[in-house]
């Protein structure tokens, strides 16, 4: 079939095996497509998140099909480099904790409403976007004079303290735009020799 001129959406796919397990590990895995291949023949490639009991049984299920490929798919893959990245800067840990701390003090607050947004306690690189966007407003509320602006006022009082963080929030954003804008790319025109150029001029 063609490849549509757009990412995949939930109605492209089609439900091969839904198996309920009380727990998972790669033998476990490796059997599931091995019934699910019975039906359907031997998969060209196999996508996962590389969850290790998937990718530990996509992996065995590879060796014994030779024609099949396991491919680690490109949201996960973004999300553990910028994880990655993030980890290793000496000042992700502290922004982290000190935006929990003011946030716990502005809940019950007129002030909630500046409350920054959580992080998914699952995967929380995959949601790091929108926390960014939220520090890069805050730092523009705290470039206006408090004098004439009421919510620049409120946030000099709540996140000056934002401000060590200024150059950091800007290269994050851009490790993090760097790998959005990757994935979208991959989600539409998939992987090939020459993506490398064409995502030069994205």
């Amino acid at each position: 079939l063609p490849t549509p001129p757009r990412p995949l959406v939930r109605a492209d796919l089609h439900l091969l095996a839904l198996v309920p397990t009380e727990h998972s590990n790669g033998d476990i895995v490796t059997a599931q497509l091995e019934e699910t291949a019975k039906r359907t023949g031997i998969p060209r490639a196999i996508v996962s998140d590389h969850g290790s009991d998937v990718k530990k049984g996509s992996e065995q299920f590879a060796v014994e099909h030779p024609g099949s490929v396991t491919i680690y798919d490109a949201a996960h893959f973004g999300a553990i480099l910028l994880k990655r990245r993030l980890e290793a800067h000496p000042q992700w840990s502290r922004l982290i904790t000190r935006l929990g701390q003011t946030k716990a003090k502005l809940l019950q607050t007129s002030d909630a409403c500046l409350a920054s947004p959580g992080l998914r306690p699952k995967a929380r690189s995959m949601n790091i976007g929108p926390l960014l966007k939220w520090c890069r407003q805050i730092l523009l509320l705290l470039e206006r004079d408090p004098e004439t602006s009421p919510a620049s006022q409120r946030a000099h009082a709540r996140y000056s303290w934002l401000e060590e963080f200024r150059s950091a929030i800007a290269a994050w954003s851009r490790w993090e735009c760097t790998v959005s804008t990757s994935v979208a790319f991959v989600r539409s025109e998939g992987l090939s020799a020459d993506c490398a150029g064409k995502l030069a001029v994205v």
